[in-house]
């Protein structure tokens, strides 16, 4: 029995070392679902009342997303489930990064995967309420960290996996997590 127990740690500790894995499940709600305060940001913070709202579920817990239009720019908030924004991400072409910071980020991926193509790019900004509406409004003169969240189909051995990254402002790797597809029975084209 002693050695079971042993075994199960472990394992369980070394495939924590391993790597992290993100894991989420995302689907729509009604706004009337949404906490109160998400929607006094999101009133405050965007001219666009076109707003999809979302539950997601993923390996950090349960939060509330809103997802909208804004100055032709797509945008993801999250929010915790009191309706306090945890983030915003600006969707944008990897073209459009300052030059340094794409050859930065090229370069940690080349040093950490064999191949890789960007799938996904966009701009993270972690503040209090008032600087993310500001940022958000394209107001915020003051220094705030920047970070980069990157999402690629790589290979780093034998087969190509999707990975989400978090770069710096240096390009230098924060978070690397191996995305994990949900199974479906239904056949997808």
């Amino acid at each position: 029995m002693k050695i079971l127990v042993f075994c199960f740690c472990f394992c369980n500790s070394f495939l924590g070392v391993l790597g992290q894995v993100k894991f989420e499940r995302e689907y729509r709600i009604k706004v009337d679902e949404v906490p109160k305060p998400a929607i006094d940001f999101m009133d405050i913070a965007f001219d666009s009342k076109r707003i999809k709202w979302y539950a997601e579920e993923s390996q950090d817990g349960k939060t509330v997303e809103g997802k909208t239009r804004d100055n032709h720019l797509k945008y993801s908030i999250e929010f915790d489930t009191l309706g306090n924004p945890i983030d915003v991400e600006m969707k944008v072409p990897f073209n459009m990064l300052k030059e340094n910071l794409k050859n930065a980020i090229n370069n940690s991926l080349d040093s950490i995967y064999i191949k890789h193509k960007i799938l996904k790019t966009q701009i993270q900004w972690k503040a209090d309420p008032k600087t993310l509406v500001l940022l958000i409004k394209n107001q915020y003169k003051n220094d705030f960290d920047e970070h980069y969240e990157i999402v690629i189909k790589a290979k780093k051995k034998t087969i190509f996996k999707r990975y989400e990254l978090l770069f710096d402002q240096n390009g230098k790797v924060i978070k690397e997590l191996e995305i994990i597809q949900r199974n479906t029975d239904n056949i997808e084209f």
